[in-house]
């Protein structure tokens, strides 16, 4: 879905973003702005035939709802009738719960990196495209064709090639934790390594002089 989303804007980019204006400049243009409203309409169009469609679909499927249906009785038949009741959750519940996970290394350690890895790439991810245009010159359509096609299809070829060796070779979890760590710090580093990359003629220094 994102791939479609970035694609679509890819190509409606390549229009103006006033359609009914004689714009002078081309897409190629730093102050150019396409038509980035042109996508919403195509979507919004798309929901509103869908939608209806969706919305007569029941909420449980029959064979599902006939599934569910046995395996209640056979939990009844089994356990009979409940007269206990459920131990309802407390304050001091929870803070033994917040101790346990605290206080597990493995846990707090992977949760902590994960929470530093999205909030140090989100704002890289969402200023993708704008850095594209800048740093490599690239016309709106183009980089969003970059982002949409080539880091997608990158990561799903990641994904897919990842599964068939685990499913395969079978590793165990310490040697995927540390395959996690290697390729963690490949990505880290090729991404500090986009600073030292760029266009030739992008001089910054000379275009805020002027």
């Amino acid at each position: 879905a994102p791939a479609i989303g970035l694609n679509t804007a890819s190509y409606f980019l390549r229009f103006y973003v006033a359609p009914k204006l004689h714009q002078t400049i081309t897409n190629s243009d730093p102050r150019w702005i396409g038509a980035w409203w042109a996508g919403y309409l195509v979507f919004g169009a798309l929901a509103l035939i869908f939608s209806p469609l969706m919305a007569t679909f029941p909420r449980v499927l029959p064979r599902a709802a006939i599934r569910k249906r046995r395996l209640e009785e056979v939990e009844t038949n089994l356990i009979g009738q409940k007269n206990e009741e459920a131990e309802k959750p407390s304050l001091k519940d929870l803070f033994k719960t917040l101790k346990r996970l605290l206080t597990n290394k493995t846990y707090f350690c992977n949760t902590m990196a994960a929470i530093f890895y999205v909030f140090g790439y989100i704002p890289y991810g969402f200023f993708m495209n704008k850095y594209l245009q800048i740093q490599y010159l690239l016309t709106p359509s183009f980089a969003n064709t970059m982002t949409g096609s080539v880091a997608f299809v990158s990561s799903a070829v990641g994904l897919l090639s990842a599964g068939i060796v685990i499913t395969i070779f079978k590793p165990r979890a310490r040697y995927l934790a540390g395959w996690n760590i290697v390729t963690s710090l490949i990505s880290a580093f090729g991404l500090m390594a986009y600073a030292l990359l760029g266009c030739s003629a992008n001089n910054n220094a000379l275009i805020l002089k002027k």
